[in-house]
């Protein structure tokens, strides 16, 4: 929205007052606010002569307001002040929206020319087809474990009428149900507010094609956007006619085209409808984008202020010149952060309770980006938080932004992992969104970082090419009971991603998985939430990888997970925080790591040289936090200058009974931590080989045995990822030589090259498990199956796969 002319000051109050502006002919949304030490009011506001209201007041230091919207035909606005004791007035903005000579939605509607067929004319539906032949493959006890899902017809400025008969929605059900997929998405009319005048026939539409879809065994996802109002259709009459729903600048007043989540009227309103839609029309699930706020500064309407002071005790200020405004060192504005992120996440909770009212199959999807779940941006201002929200919300997901997930595999594996702790968190299914360009190795590689994470794939039909062989492949292992073959857990702490002072939480945490991932090390990343004790006790080794924010509660975890003898890894400023960020005297774990902070956390300048004794010293573009080891403790590396000479420790371990301890001071994981990148970019990343083997060594000194899952002979860049299934074990193998990127490269549109080299070498892996007698290779490459050798080798079962089982992507499954 554009803002106008803004009168900002102190305050103006008086018995009787009037004010006139003069602007731009056009339609606005003033706001008028007011308030002072002293109550204000009650008085009443009138503009050009018609009455706004006429009990307007204000306790002794708040602020009260009032927005409504006026039509200037010729740009002067009149207001006129009147009270008994004393009006007021701090504040009046004026935001234009549509100028006089825009006006498409108010006096003159829409331009349209005589006997051209608008895009939602209505149609003879026709009557549906005989019953289908071939039936879609998705589980009735829980269908999200089998979803494959394919976009149904237009994106999402589709018309919602694309499909409106039978006989067409027929036909592309059984395009659909023939390339293999059992759910799909409608799109369309995305900005739902914007388009009341076609609701009728979006619910007239939708209603057939789940009439036709679950004829055929496919379920159907509603798609659509809940607050945001544009300059299109009915979106400013929606603005206009409930103003008061609109979110606010929590320090101007200013309001934004986009209605609050908090707020109770708009929340009925919306549940009222979309209870409707979904009774009528019968969809299986609901994708409903944007229940966010608008941005930082929203939203200080009256309903937030009081339900945020109401649930926290807390006041948000009134002045807007307030210091807890945006200061992570203010206790408000850290419970205000937190309160929007559980709004956001509450507003689906009414959605869930519609659902259950009479489809308790029906699902809540919800998703975010990868930079977007790691990043502070989307939770601090937006309130938008993936774990919060999947309270509520069933079915997570990503919509991975990288459109060659080939050539940028390295970081959509880790981030894929980072997406896998919400499954395993919850129990419930994650889903992928796989942008492929309409490349068939983009969605086919796409499709198997989904199935190695045990997820699910939405992604477009690519016409002419069937997607069947792997989309239906019959040999899938089913994710809903297959659990990690895991001893290593890394923490993934939101809290972290949102608090940490000096160090990327999320640039370490991802750094560290790509470069176990490089080194087919399997490790499962964990959530804030699963710090304790029945969680830990899972694994042998516990890495915290630039994890500065710790809860009391999160740190007898670790403590009792040490003392039990489990492993630890701590690197730069792990625990050097309360989980709001505020920073402590000390480690807030050094009496298990044997090293104190010096000087309050001061770096060596970078770039700093690291040198393992016994090793050539190598170069890092980081520095390294200062630490002190204390007594009893084993300096393993050192921070040294051109000469040789130590400056200070880089790794240091420390004995806890039969733990092993390791800290790290620099942050090794930032060091090989590759960004997610995207087509047309030049690619930027090129390993640091020696800090890639000072994380493996630290790994293998912390843990002092080898491990249950060990790559003997696994090519590299062959990725790998194993697990427990019901009858045994099953090992995902994907190869992804033919990426041959280096940095200066611009990353293509499509695969160049050999997309899936043969290999050269068969792949050998070694298992400790207490038997095993057989191995079948399968793959959506090849029929049939082919044989692996198993045999034992000391303490474990030494696999061998033929090389040429693995093609593209393949399976082994291991009884």
């Amino acid at each position: 929205m554009a803002q106008g002319p803004a009168l900002l000051g102190g305050m103006v109050s008086g018995k009787r007052g009037t004010l006139r502006v003069d602007t731009l002919p056009g339609y606005y949304l003033a706001t008028v606010r007011f308030g002072a030490e002293q109550p204000v009011g009650p008085f009443s506001l009138a503009a050009n002569g018609k009455a706004v209201g006429t009990d307007l007041h204000a306790e002794a230091g708040k602020v009260g307001s009032v927005t409504w919207p006026i039509r200037l035909r010729d740009g002067r606005l009149e207001l006129t002040f009147e009270a008994e004791d004393a009006f007021g007035m701090s504040t009046l903005i004026l935001q234009r929206f549509l100028t006089e000579y825009e006006d498409y939605a108010f006096d003159r509607g829409m331009w349209l020319v005589d006997d051209i067929p608008t895009p939602d004319k209505e149609v003879d539906p026709g009557k549906p087809g005989p019953p289908p032949q071939q039936i879609a493959t998705s589980r009735p006890d829980d269908w999200r474990w089998s979803m494959s899902m394919a976009s149904f017809a237009a994106s999402n400025s589709g018309s919602c009428n694309e499909l409106n008969t039978y006989p067409q929605i027929e036909r592309r059900m059984r395009e659909v149900v023939d390339m293999g997929f059992n759910t799909v998405i409608c799109n369309g009319l995305h900005f739902r507010l914007n388009h009341i005048d076609k609701w009728p026939m979006i619910e007239r539409n939708m209603k057939m094609i789940c009439e036709v879809a679950h004829r055929y065994g496919v379920r159907v996802i509603e798609h659509n956007d809940v607050p945001l109002m544009l300059a299109a259709g009915t979106g400013y009459n929606v603005m206009v006619e409930h103003a008061d729903w609109l979110q606010r600048d929590i320090k101007t007043g200013k309001v934004a085209a986009m209605f609050c989540p908090a707020n109770p009227d708009f929340k009925k309103w919306y549940y009222d409808w979309f209870r409707q839609y979904a009774k009528n029309t019968g969809i299986d699930g609901a994708m409903l984008d944007e229940v966010t706020f608008y941005y930082k500064n929203s939203c200080g309407c009256s309903h937030c202020r009081e339900q945020f002071t109401e649930e926290t005790g807390y006041v948000l200020p009134y002045t807007d010149d307030g210091t807890a405004f945006h200061n992570r060192d203010s206790k408000v504005w850290i419970a205000w952060e937190k309160w929007r992120i559980g709004k956001c996440a509450e507003f689906f909770k009414g959605i869930r309770e519609i659902f259950d009212e009479f489809n308790p199959q029906g699902s809540i999807l919800t998703y975010t980006t990868h930079y977007g779940f790691i990043s502070r941006r989307a939770a601090q201002d937006l309130g938008h938080d993936l774990v919060a929200q999947g309270r509520y919300c069933d079915f997570l997901g990503t919509e991975i932004m990288s459109r060659n997930v080939f050539d940028c595999y390295r970081p959509v594996y880790a981030y894929r992992k980072a997406k896998a702790a919400l499954s395993n968190h919850s129990g419930r299914p994650i889903y992928g969104l796989v942008y492929h360009l309409n490349r068939p190795e983009f969605a086919y590689f796409g499709w198997a970082l989904l199935q190695m994470n045990r997820q699910l794939p939405w992604m477009a039909s690519i016409e002419g090419y069937d997607m069947k062989p792997f989309i239906f492949w019959k040999d899938k292992m089913d994710g809903k009971s297959a659990r990690p073959l895991s001893e290593i857990a890394l923490l993934f702490s939101r809290q972290s991603c949102l608090r940490n002072r000096n160090t990327s939480h999320g640039s370490d945490l991802i750094g560290c998985s790509e470069m176990l991932s490089d080194a087919r090390i399997q490790h499962d990343l964990i959530l804030d939430e699963e710090l304790r004790s029945d969680i830990l006790s899972q694994y042998k080794l516990l890495i915290l990888a630039s994890t500065e924010c710790l809860s009391a509660q999160q740190l007898v975890a670790v403590r009792e997970f040490v003392n039990s003898g489990g492993s630890l890894i701590l690197t730069a400023r792990s625990s050097v925080c309360d989980e709001d960020g505020f920073q402590q005297d000390n480690f807030q774990l050094a009496e298990l790591i044997g090293v104190d902070l010096v000087e309050e956390g001061k770096w060596t300048p970078k770039p700093c040289r690291l040198q393992v004794r016994g090793q050539e010293p190598f170069e890092i573009k980081l520095g390294a936090l200062r630490v002190t080891p204390r007594p009893g403790t084993e300096v393993l590396a050192s921070v040294v200058d051109a000469a040789g000479k130590p400056i200070c420790p880089a790794v240091v371990a420390h004995k806890v009974g039969d733990a092993r301890c390791i800290y790290i001071a620099p942050q090794l994981g930032c060091v090989n931590y590759e960004p997610e990148s995207t087509i047309d970019r030049e690619y930027t990343f090129a390993p640091n080989e020696p800090a890639h083997e000072m994380l493996l060594w630290a790994i293998r000194n912390a843990m002092g045995q080898d491990l249950q899952v060990q790559a003997v002979a696994v090519p590299e860049k062959v990725l790998m990822a194993t697990y427990r299934v019901p009858d045994g074990y099953a090992v995902h193998l994907l190869n992804a030589t033919g990426v041959k990127l280096k940095a200066g490269d611009i990353i293509p549109w499509e695969k160049e090259g050999e997309a899936f080299p043969k290999l050269a070498e068969d792949i050998v892996f070694d298992l400790r498990v207490p038997a095993l007698s057989q191995a079948r290779v399968v793959s959506p490459d090849y029929e049939g199956e082919r044989q692996a050798n198993v045999e034992r080798h000391g303490e474990y079962f030494r696999v061998t796969v033929p090389s040429d089982a693995l093609q593209a992507y393949s399976v082994v499954y291991l009884k």
